[in-house]
């Protein structure tokens, strides 16, 4: 969560500059090929991300890649964003760290881009 807060919720394309050389990654809190879902008015890259080490972001994109691994054309928005949270949710209690929280509220938020 340090890392998080260090950082900032930001845009992709911000937060990639920001933390460039590092060895953080920038998560899309909502992952980006579901932007079309949302009707998100931004480019992908403009969704909101957090920093996170390659171990927690390889953790959250496997579990989103077995839970939702069909093109995002075949799922509706409430189905996204339902197994979103579920997913968020279920590391928050495997783990016990709030990052996995705050996304899971983030996400209850409707909160994917500016």
């Amino acid at each position: 969560m340090q890392r998080a807060i260090d950082y900032g919720i930001r845009p992709y394309t911000l937060l990639r500059n920001e933390i460039a050389g590092t060895g953080l990654h920038a998560h899309h809190i909502m992952p980006k090929k579901f932007s079309v879902n949302f009707n998100l008015k931004v480019r992908e890259n403009d969704m909101f991300c957090l920093t996170l080490d390659s171990t927690t972001h390889n953790m959250i994109t496997g579990r989103f890649n077995s839970r939702l691994s069909k093109s995002a054309e075949t799922y509706t928005a409430a189905e996204v964003r339902r197994v979103s949270i579920e997913i968020y949710d279920q590391l928050y209690r495997e783990t016990g760290d709030y990052i996995f929280k705050f996304q899971s509220d983030f996400i209850k938020l409707n909160q994917y881009a500016p």
